[in-house]
Formats: structure tokens, C-alpha cells, sequence
């Protein structure tokens, strides 16, 4: 079951980072050619702080659960 939810989070989180990617590139090639929106620019950054959180706080947790065990984990 552990190992079905690290699967589940990865791909969620690379999902949300090419879905970003592919709203800024959608964007750019919109009228006015070259211009980003505000609202695209923050949904991406949004993306990209939920990806990190959902594979960055999986690696802290881990990391402090190996230290706790004496480098088993």
C-alpha cells in the first residue's frame, strides 16, 4: 500500500509540473504572441510548490525515519 501512494504521488506530481509547463507554452503561443499571463504564471508556481511538497515532505519524512532507525529504513 506504501508503495502504491509513493506511486500515486510521483505521478500526480509530474502531471501537475508538464501540465504547468504545457499552460505556459499554450500562453506563449496565444494572442499577443510572447506574453504570459499573471494567472498562467500562477498556476505554474502553484504546480511546481505542490509537486515539490507532495515528493519533497516524502523525502524529509523518510530521511528523519532513517536517522531515528540508526541508517536502517
Amino acid at each position: 500500500m506504501k508503495r502504491q501512494m509513493k506511486d500515486v504521488k510521483a505521478v500526480l506530481a509530474v502531471v501537475l509540473t508538464l501540465s504547468g509547463i504545457a499552460m505556459c507554452t499554450v500562453s506563449l503561443l496565444l494572442p499577443p504572441v510572447g506574453d504570459i499571463a499573471v494567472s498562467v504564471l500562477s498556476y505554474f508556481g502553484e504546480c511546481l510548490v505542490m509537486s515539490g511538497s507532495l515528493l519533497g515532505i516524502q523525502a524529509y519524512v523518510n530521511g528523519r525515519l532513517t536517522d531515528k532507525n540508526g541508517g536502517e529504513g
